[in-house]
């Protein structure tokens, strides 16, 4: 499993606060547009920082899971025209690995 979290940043002209239920719907968008692998999203967005979403994701590797996050990223973006005017810069954390016993 890997975590992609992306910094959302707005483009330029966009006004107006980041969509409050933009992880629900990367989650619906994913799922509608059989976006495999996609097992949780989440987000945070505070007064005075960029915005954060973060996919959990199951893949082979993270080329695989960054993938998935760019076409769940997209087809959200494609059902909801409010996203057009956000910019998702992609970047992975490492998850542990569990110690074998």
């Amino acid at each position: 499993m890997f975590l992609i979290c992306a910094s959302l940043v707005p483009r330029p002209g966009v006004s107006g606060p980041f969509p409050v239920d933009t992880a629900a719907a990367v989650a619906s968008a994913a799922a509608a547009a059989g976006v495999r692998g996609v097992e949780h999203v989440v987000q945070r967005a505070e007064p005075g920082t960029r915005p954060v979403l973060g996919m959990y994701v199951v893949a082979a590797t993270q080329q695989a899971a960054a993938s998935a996050c760019e076409r769940a990223w997209h087809a959200a973006v494609a059902a909801r025209p409010e996203l057009e005017g956000w910019t998702a810069v992609w970047e992975d954390v490492p998850l542990p690995q569990p110690p074998v016993a």
